[in-house]
């Protein structure tokens, strides 16, 4: 009895703990509850909190971006310059305002007939070569139908810097001829090539030098604005200039000069012409008269002296020169022509000098280069004389050694049958 009420009170002890831990715990769990639900719902405030402020800056940066492509744009803009657009033909007041034309092969097979309807066209320059072997297709149709309808024509000839000035004067006077021309011939330079800009004025002096004795005429020059600014300003005042500028406004030449004629655009039409065309137009105060080949006559080469002036001094007639007649011509100009004159034969010699330098200075250089050539050959074949004779010696020895090789084996065996035998006979001897 007493064990059953031990045992029953330490069950009752255990009941009555789980209890109390039962009493202890339930009201603790909705406390927890609350401060996970406290918890939760500060995390929420904290992330709408940043939600928030990311969504400033993003405005923020929103705001500012605009404003800086905005001036990278001005920047652009400023760095970079607008080119001035060609004017439209149609809508230029040039475009009815033109005196001439000039062609190529570019523009192919020409309808002079339906071109020379034109009223407003007066003149058409023609290519005819380029450089010291290139010669126009279509040079001598558009020469021959083009005056034959009654334009005035006239041809040009592109200056090439890799060819030599004598070859292109060549090919040039071979194709066209002074009796099929009317207006005085033109030279087109517009590329430097690899010409200093000396070389640039002195082989253009020599080269329309060349062109003026030969016509008897001043040549007239071609050539874009910027490259006479850059290259030609002041050095050929005395010739007439074609200017091409392709603009509403005339060309601005650095020098002060005027020129003879303006080529405005190269995108003109011309009933006849199936492609684009370069359209020009006289200067103020220049008409066609000024271009002629006949209003430029060379000058006399030779004068009979004045009587004031002192006798010139007679020379056989193979060691006279260009500079004799010269000399003559300029005896009977005024003071201020003379000096001009002898002014321009000055450069003309300094720059005959100048290019005759360079070609002995070249002609040097191949001559070295030949001689190192040569000297560099002759080595070699003395080289390959050498190792042709070595192999001859070589093959040669071979060719001695086999024989007596060969020989040497017959000589062996006749030596040992002979002992052989000498043996043989002994021992047979003894028996």
């Amino acid at each position: 009895m007493i064990v059953n009420c031990k045992f029953n009170i330490g069950l009752w002890l255990r009941v009555l703990t789980v209890m109390l831990a039962l009493a202890v715990a339930v009201p603790a769990l909705p406390a927890s509850k609350k401060s996970k639900k406290k918890s939760a719902t500060e995390q929420v405030s904290t992330k709408s909190k940043k939600k928030k402020k990311s969504k400033k800056k993003a405005e923020k940066k929103t705001d500012k971006a605009p404003a800086k492509k905005s001036t990278s744009k001005k920047k652009k803009q400023q760095s970079k310059p607008r080119r001035k657009a060609v004017p439209a033909l149609q809508s230029s007041r040039l475009s009815n305002d033109y005196d001439g034309i000039d062609v190529s092969s570019y523009q192919k097979d020409i309808d002079w007939e339906r071109v020379c309807r034109d009223k407003r066209i007066k003149f058409v320059y023609v290519k005819a070569t380029e450089g010291a072997t290139y010669t126009s297709p279509h040079f001598r149709f558009n020469i021959e139908n083009a005056r034959r309808h009654g334009l005035k024509v006239g041809s040009y000839h592109f200056l090439r810097t890799t060819s030599s000035l004598k070859s292109q004067f060549e090919n040039f006077t071979r194709e066209v001829k002074p009796e099929e021309q009317d207006l005085v011939p033109l030279i087109d330079i517009e590329q430097r090539g690899s010409w200093s800009p000396q070389q640039i004025v002195d082989s253009l002096r020599v080269f329309l030098n060349m062109v003026r004795q030969h016509y008897k005429c001043r040549p007239m020059i071609y050539t874009m604005t910027s490259f006479y600014n850059k290259y030609l300003a002041s050095q050929f005042t005395e010739y007439p200039l074609f200017i091409a500028r392709y603009s509403e406004t005339p060309p601005s030449l650095a020098d002060g000069s005027h020129f003879s004629l303006w080529q405005y655009t190269d995108q003109g039409s011309v009933e006849g012409i199936d492609h684009h065309v370069d359209m020009c137009r006289f200067a103020d105060g220049v008409t066609l008269a000024d271009i002629s080949l006949r209003r430029h006559p060379a000058k006399p080469s030779h004068h009979a002296p004045d009587s004031a002036a002192a006798p010139v001094p007679s020379t056989p007639a193979k060691f006279k020169s260009r500079a004799d007649s010269d000399s003559i011509a300029i005896a009977s100009l005024s003071p201020k022509e003379r000096k001009q004159r002898e002014r321009q034969l000055k450069e003309e010699k300094k720059a005959r000098e100048r290019i005759a330098k360079e070609q002995r200075k070249r002609e040097r250089k191949l001559r070295e280069k030949a001689r190192k050539d040569s000297i560099a050959a002759a080595r070699k074949a003395e080289k390959a004389l050498a190792d042709s004779l070595k192999r001859a010696a070589k093959a040669k020895k071979a060719a001695r050694v086999a024989p007596e090789a060969s020989s040497e084996a017959p000589r062996d065996t006749v030596r040992q049958y002979s002992s052989f035998s000498k043996h043989y006979s002994t021992r047979r001897n003894r028996d």
